[in-house]
């Protein structure tokens, strides 16, 4: 087990790390690590306190403090709703960490009580828990001299309610929705929503609209199914062979929807006007998509910003 808990104290024999030695092989990479979320359509803050970041290998450990910006804490509280999009708070800046495979990368959160909340846009301030008091993501490798890496929350999927909205004992933040990306290869897409297509008699009242994202191309979009955690048991049975969301985002205000951190690669995009009701945990059957023209493909290429406009087809 390691402890990096700041820059300065890099400088250790007992990490190996020869600060002014020479060596002609880089064994260590400066990694950066920041955080990021993809807007959730019911809360006005999302507060968390991160406490630590875990690298897991066989048989070590490495563990990155995260401190306040002046230092006087042992965690950083971010409301994740103000950095949305290609938006980010940096928990972690220019580490030095050995260059490797890592089986596991573990965010630790901070287990104090009233660190960590949500501010639900009717319910008001609730609290927000994580079982364990840790995230785990995934495997990650680590081989450049610089690498930058960004957490992305998709809060859709990562944020649940505890209870129901009738008896809503506060919120559950659960890995399911929550990756960490190679930011120097990362995507994004965004584009506008034509607001005559959350306006249909099919649409839902509130005139609110969603963006899902599937992963590849010539996919069949009679099998889009709604957000669901497979992990658990379903409500409705989930149809044979369908396709599950990467990710999805409710349309702005100013009728605008943004993809910020995603893997290079074939995507299907597709508007639906109908699934405020989306619940993350249960498959609910939503039309995906609706109006059911609203479906398009897009290739996503390392560090580019890809539009794709959903519009009236006559």
């Amino acid at each position: 087990m390691r402890y990096i808990t700041s820059a300065l104290l890099l400088c250790s024999p007992v990490l190996f790390i020869g600060c002014g030695g020479e060596s002609s092989t880089p064994h260590y990479s400066n990694v950066t690590v920041a955080v990021s979320d993809a807007p959730v359509d019911t809360a006005s803050e999302v507060v968390i306190a991160f406490h630590q970041i875990e690298l897991v290998q066989e048989d070590d450990s490495i563990f990155i403090d995260i401190s306040s910006e002046n230092g006087a804490k042992d965690y950083a509280q971010v409301d994740l709703i103000q950095y949305q999009n290609t938006d980010t708070f940096v928990l972690v800046e220019d580490q030095q960490v050995p260059i490797g495979t890592y089986q596991n990368v573990i965010l630790h959160i901070s287990p104090d009580a009233g660190l960590n909340y949500v501010v639900d846009d009717t319910l008001g301030q609730l609290p927000l828990k994580q079982p364990s008091n840790k995230l785990r993501l995934g495997e990650l490798v680590i081989e450049g001299s610089d690498e930058s890496y960004v957490i992305e929350f998709d809060l859709r999927q990562a944020l649940v309610m505890r209870g129901n909205s009738n008896n809503n004992n506060g919120y559950i933040l659960k890995p399911h929705g929550v990756t960490i990306i190679n930011n120097d290869i990362s995507s994004s897409l965004a584009g506008a929503v034509e607001p005559n297509l959350l306006l249909g008699n099919e649409c839902n009242v509130d005139g609110l609209g969603f963006v899902y994202l599937y992963q590849g191309h010539q996919l069949d979009s009679s099998l889009f199914v709604d957000l669901f955690d497979g992990d658990i048991v379903q409500n409705n049975p989930v149809p044979q062979g369908s396709i599950a969301p990467h990710a999805s985002v409710a349309v702005s205000e100013q009728n605008e929807y943004a993809f910020g951190f995603l893997e290079p690669g074939e995507y299907t995009v597709a508007l639906s006007c109908d699934a405020s009701g989306d619940d993350s945990e249960q498959y609910d059957g939503l039309s995906i998509p609706l109006p059911v023209n609203q479906v398009f493909e897009v290739s996503l290429t390392d560090g580019q910003l890809s539009v794709i406009n959903f519009s009236s087809i006559p």
